[in-house]
Protein backbone atom coordinates (compact mmCIF):
# COMPACT_ATOMS: atom_id res chain seq x y z
CA UNK A 1 0.00 0.00 0.00
CA UNK A 2 1.14 3.40 -0.57
CA UNK A 3 2.26 5.75 2.38
CA UNK A 4 -0.49 7.86 3.57
CA UNK A 5 0.73 11.47 3.52
CA UNK A 6 0.62 13.53 7.31
CA UNK A 7 -2.03 15.60 5.54
CA UNK A 8 -5.04 15.21 3.49
CA UNK A 9 -3.55 16.10 -0.20
CA UNK A 10 -6.74 17.92 -0.36
CA UNK A 11 -6.09 20.78 1.93
CA UNK A 12 -2.72 21.42 -0.18
CA UNK A 13 -3.24 24.42 -1.48
CA UNK A 14 -1.64 27.78 -1.59
CA UNK A 15 -4.97 28.97 0.27
CA UNK A 16 -4.45 26.59 2.71
CA UNK A 17 -1.23 27.08 3.27
CA UNK A 18 -1.97 31.12 3.99
CA UNK A 19 -5.19 29.67 6.10
CA UNK A 20 -2.66 27.36 8.52
CA UNK A 21 -0.46 30.92 8.86
CA UNK A 22 -3.28 32.64 9.92
CA UNK A 23 -4.42 30.06 12.44
CA UNK A 24 -0.59 30.14 13.83
CA UNK A 25 -0.82 33.90 14.41
CA UNK A 26 -4.14 33.51 16.16
CA UNK A 27 -2.37 30.65 18.49
CA UNK A 28 0.27 32.93 18.80
CA UNK A 29 -1.47 35.86 19.51
CA UNK A 30 -3.77 33.48 22.31
CA UNK A 31 -0.56 32.34 23.88
CA UNK A 32 0.79 35.88 24.27
CA UNK A 33 -2.51 37.34 25.72
CA UNK A 34 -2.40 34.28 28.17
CA UNK A 35 1.28 35.21 29.15
CA UNK A 36 -0.35 39.02 29.61
CA UNK A 37 -3.06 37.30 31.93
CA UNK A 38 -0.54 34.84 33.83
CA UNK A 39 1.37 37.65 34.90
CA UNK A 40 -1.12 40.20 35.50
CA UNK A 41 -2.40 37.54 38.13
CA UNK A 42 0.63 37.63 39.41
CA UNK A 43 1.22 40.47 40.40
CA UNK A 44 -2.23 40.65 41.72
CA UNK A 45 -1.24 38.23 44.10
CA UNK A 46 2.31 40.05 45.29
CA UNK A 47 0.32 43.11 46.23
CA UNK A 48 -2.58 40.90 47.92
CA UNK A 49 -0.12 39.13 50.07
CA UNK A 50 2.29 42.14 50.32
CA UNK A 51 -1.17 43.87 51.99
CA UNK A 52 -2.13 41.14 54.05
CA UNK A 53 -5.23 41.01 51.30
CA UNK A 54 -7.85 38.84 52.61
CA UNK A 55 -8.52 37.75 49.06
CA UNK A 56 -5.73 35.96 48.59
CA UNK A 57 -7.23 32.71 48.20
CA UNK A 58 -9.59 34.18 45.54
CA UNK A 59 -5.97 36.12 44.02
CA UNK A 60 -4.21 32.82 44.14
CA UNK A 61 -7.57 30.56 42.07
CA UNK A 62 -6.74 33.58 39.96
CA UNK A 63 -3.08 33.20 39.36
CA UNK A 64 -3.71 29.16 39.08
CA UNK A 65 -6.06 29.38 36.69
CA UNK A 66 -4.36 31.88 34.02
CA UNK A 67 -1.08 29.78 35.26
CA UNK A 68 -3.68 26.49 33.42
CA UNK A 69 -4.53 28.69 30.95
CA UNK A 70 -1.24 29.77 29.49
CA UNK A 71 -0.02 25.91 29.54
CA UNK A 72 -2.96 25.00 27.21
CA UNK A 73 -2.04 28.23 24.93
CA UNK A 74 1.54 26.78 24.75
CA UNK A 75 0.70 23.27 24.17
CA UNK A 76 -2.15 24.38 21.22
CA UNK A 77 0.54 26.32 19.70
CA UNK A 78 3.33 23.77 19.81
CA UNK A 79 1.19 21.17 19.05
CA UNK A 80 -0.32 22.54 15.77
CA UNK A 81 3.26 23.60 14.91
CA UNK A 82 5.04 20.01 15.00
CA UNK A 83 1.92 18.37 13.91
CA UNK A 84 0.65 20.27 10.58
CA UNK A 85 2.60 23.37 9.71
CA UNK A 86 5.91 21.55 9.38
CA UNK A 87 4.42 18.20 7.08
CA UNK A 88 1.97 21.00 5.44
CA UNK A 89 5.21 22.46 4.32
CA UNK A 90 6.63 19.65 3.51
CA UNK A 91 3.71 18.27 0.96
CA UNK A 92 2.90 21.66 -0.94
CA UNK A 93 6.51 21.94 -1.83
CA UNK A 94 6.17 18.67 -3.19
CA UNK A 95 2.83 19.14 -4.90
CA UNK A 96 4.05 22.52 -6.48
CA UNK A 97 7.39 20.42 -7.58
CA UNK A 98 5.50 17.43 -9.27
CA UNK A 99 2.88 19.98 -11.02
CA UNK A 100 5.58 22.23 -12.51
CA UNK A 101 7.07 19.10 -14.10
CA UNK A 102 4.03 17.65 -14.80
CA UNK A 103 1.87 20.34 -16.65
CA UNK A 104 -0.83 18.82 -18.58
CA UNK A 105 -3.26 15.85 -17.53
CA UNK A 106 -1.34 12.87 -20.07
CA UNK A 107 1.98 14.01 -18.25
CA UNK A 108 0.40 13.46 -14.67
CA UNK A 109 -2.07 10.31 -15.91
CA UNK A 110 0.83 9.16 -17.30
CA UNK A 111 2.85 8.65 -14.75
CA UNK A 112 0.31 5.87 -13.10
CA UNK A 113 0.31 3.66 -16.03
CA UNK A 114 3.27 1.70 -15.67
CA UNK A 115 2.00 0.73 -12.92
CA UNK A 116 -1.36 0.32 -13.90
CA UNK A 117 -2.14 -0.49 -17.98
CA UNK A 118 -5.67 -0.47 -17.76
CA UNK A 119 -5.66 3.60 -17.10
CA UNK A 120 -3.45 3.77 -20.31
CA UNK A 121 -6.18 1.70 -22.43
CA UNK A 122 -8.97 3.99 -20.48
CA UNK A 123 -7.29 7.10 -21.49
CA UNK A 124 -7.08 6.18 -24.42
CA UNK A 125 -10.82 5.04 -25.23
CA UNK A 126 -11.29 8.78 -23.51
CA UNK A 127 -9.20 10.82 -25.88
CA UNK A 128 -10.71 8.81 -29.02
CA UNK A 129 -14.32 9.46 -28.44
CA UNK A 130 -13.32 12.86 -27.52
CA UNK A 131 -11.35 13.50 -30.94
CA UNK A 132 -13.98 11.36 -32.97
CA UNK A 133 -16.64 14.31 -31.13
CA UNK A 134 -14.63 17.04 -32.17
CA UNK A 135 -13.84 15.59 -35.93
CA UNK A 136 -17.49 16.21 -36.33
CA UNK A 137 -18.04 19.34 -34.57
CA UNK A 138 -15.10 20.45 -37.22
CA UNK A 139 -16.61 19.50 -40.05
CA UNK A 140 -20.20 20.59 -38.77
CA UNK A 141 -18.31 23.94 -38.52
CA UNK A 142 -16.77 23.95 -41.78
CA UNK A 143 -20.29 22.82 -43.57
CA UNK A 144 -22.12 25.68 -41.60
CA UNK A 145 -19.57 28.37 -43.28
CA UNK A 146 -19.40 26.73 -46.33
CA UNK A 147 -23.08 26.75 -46.84
CA UNK A 148 -23.17 30.78 -45.46
CA UNK A 149 -20.60 31.59 -47.98
CA UNK A 150 -22.54 29.36 -51.00
CA UNK A 151 -25.59 31.35 -50.04
CA UNK A 152 -24.22 34.59 -49.73
CA UNK A 153 -22.59 34.31 -53.15
CA UNK A 154 -25.60 33.14 -54.53
CA UNK A 155 -27.68 36.09 -53.12
CA UNK A 156 -25.20 38.67 -54.64
CA UNK A 157 -25.20 36.86 -58.13
CA UNK A 158 -29.03 36.75 -57.89
CA UNK A 159 -29.24 40.74 -56.28
CA UNK A 160 -27.10 41.88 -59.75
CA UNK A 161 -29.43 40.29 -61.53
CA UNK A 162 -32.48 41.68 -59.98
CA UNK A 163 -30.97 45.12 -59.91
CA UNK A 164 -30.47 45.15 -63.99
CA UNK A 165 -34.04 43.50 -64.04
CA UNK A 166 -35.21 46.83 -62.04
CA UNK A 167 -33.52 49.26 -64.34
CA UNK A 168 -34.44 47.50 -67.81
CA UNK A 169 -38.21 47.66 -66.56
CA UNK A 170 -38.08 51.41 -65.86
CA UNK A 171 -35.98 51.82 -68.29
CA UNK A 172 -38.44 50.37 -70.89
CA UNK A 173 -40.97 52.67 -69.59
CA UNK A 174 -38.99 55.80 -69.71
CA UNK A 175 -38.85 55.82 -66.12
CA UNK A 176 -34.69 55.21 -65.54
CA UNK A 177 -33.45 56.88 -62.26
CA UNK A 178 -36.58 57.94 -61.54
CA UNK A 179 -38.44 58.48 -57.88
CA UNK A 180 -39.83 54.77 -58.48
CA UNK A 181 -36.79 53.79 -59.91
CA UNK A 182 -35.41 54.48 -57.10
CA UNK A 183 -37.96 53.21 -54.32
CA UNK A 184 -37.68 49.75 -56.16
CA UNK A 185 -34.12 49.53 -55.67
CA UNK A 186 -34.35 50.65 -52.42
CA UNK A 187 -36.87 47.73 -51.53
CA UNK A 188 -34.35 45.39 -53.69
CA UNK A 189 -31.99 46.28 -51.43
CA UNK A 190 -33.81 45.59 -47.99
CA UNK A 191 -34.94 42.52 -48.84
CA UNK A 192 -31.52 41.34 -50.07
CA UNK A 193 -29.97 43.32 -46.79
CA UNK A 194 -32.73 41.25 -44.91
CA UNK A 195 -31.76 37.59 -46.51
CA UNK A 196 -28.04 38.20 -45.71
CA UNK A 197 -29.01 38.59 -42.03
CA UNK A 198 -30.89 36.00 -41.92
CA UNK A 199 -28.51 33.30 -43.22
CA UNK A 200 -25.67 34.89 -41.19
CA UNK A 201 -28.10 34.55 -37.93
CA UNK A 202 -28.63 30.78 -39.12
CA UNK A 203 -24.83 30.44 -39.25
CA UNK A 204 -24.56 31.75 -35.88
CA UNK A 205 -26.90 29.73 -34.49
CA UNK A 206 -25.24 26.37 -35.80
CA UNK A 207 -21.40 28.07 -34.56
CA UNK A 208 -23.47 28.60 -31.07
CA UNK A 209 -25.39 25.13 -31.29
CA UNK A 210 -20.98 23.38 -32.11
CA UNK A 211 -19.65 25.57 -29.31
CA UNK A 212 -22.15 23.98 -26.86
CA UNK A 213 -21.64 20.40 -28.22
CA UNK A 214 -17.92 21.06 -27.55
CA UNK A 215 -18.10 21.93 -24.34
CA UNK A 216 -19.86 18.82 -23.64
CA UNK A 217 -17.64 16.58 -25.47
CA UNK A 218 -14.93 18.50 -23.19
CA UNK A 219 -17.26 17.81 -20.07
CA UNK A 220 -18.02 13.94 -21.06
CA UNK A 221 -13.67 13.25 -21.55
CA UNK A 222 -13.02 15.02 -18.23
CA UNK A 223 -15.74 12.35 -16.78
CA UNK A 224 -14.11 9.63 -18.72
CA UNK A 225 -10.62 10.81 -17.02
CA UNK A 226 -11.89 10.86 -14.00
CA UNK A 227 -13.30 7.50 -14.30
CA UNK A 228 -10.16 5.90 -15.56
CA UNK A 229 -8.42 7.59 -12.38
CA UNK A 230 -10.73 6.62 -9.48
CA UNK A 231 -10.26 3.25 -11.38
CA UNK A 232 -6.58 3.47 -11.55
CA UNK A 233 -6.45 4.66 -7.73
CA UNK A 234 -8.08 1.96 -6.53
CA UNK A 235 -6.19 -0.72 -8.68
CA UNK A 236 -3.53 0.42 -7.51
CA UNK A 237 -4.10 0.53 -3.89
CA UNK A 238 -5.33 -2.81 -3.97
CA UNK A 239 -1.91 -4.53 -5.92
CA UNK A 240 0.75 -1.78 -4.53
CA UNK A 241 2.35 -4.26 -1.74
CA UNK A 242 2.08 -7.31 -4.82
CA UNK A 243 3.94 -4.92 -7.83
CA UNK A 244 6.10 -3.81 -5.09
CA UNK A 245 5.19 0.06 -6.03
CA UNK A 246 7.71 2.31 -4.34
CA UNK A 247 6.75 5.74 -5.84
CA UNK A 248 5.35 7.69 -2.93
CA UNK A 249 4.41 10.05 -4.61
CA UNK A 250 1.46 8.18 -6.23
CA UNK A 251 -0.81 10.24 -3.98
CA UNK A 252 0.39 13.22 -5.31
CA UNK A 253 0.16 12.50 -8.85
CA UNK A 254 -3.73 11.55 -8.01
CA UNK A 255 -4.14 14.37 -6.55
CA UNK A 256 -2.89 16.64 -9.29
CA UNK A 257 -4.79 14.80 -11.85
CA UNK A 258 -8.34 15.52 -9.38
CA UNK A 259 -7.36 19.23 -9.27
CA UNK A 260 -6.31 19.42 -13.67
CA UNK A 261 -9.88 17.63 -13.50
CA UNK A 262 -11.64 20.44 -11.37
CA UNK A 263 -9.79 22.94 -13.17
CA UNK A 264 -11.62 21.54 -16.83
CA UNK A 265 -8.68 19.57 -17.34
CA UNK A 266 -5.64 20.34 -19.56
Amino acid sequence: MTSPLPIPLADVTAAGQQQRQTRVSALNQAYASAIARRKAAAAALVRARANGDRRIPSWTSQYQQAAANERDARAKLETYRSGTANPYNTEYTRLTQLGATNPDMEAILGKLTPYDPQSAVDRMNAATTRSNALQGLTQQRQQLNEDYANAARGAGYTQESNLRGVLGNFAGRGMAYSSGYGSAVGEQQRNYADYLGQIASTKQRGLAGAAASEAATQSNYLGMIGQALVGATGRLAGQAGKLGLASTDLPYYTELARRKLSAGGG
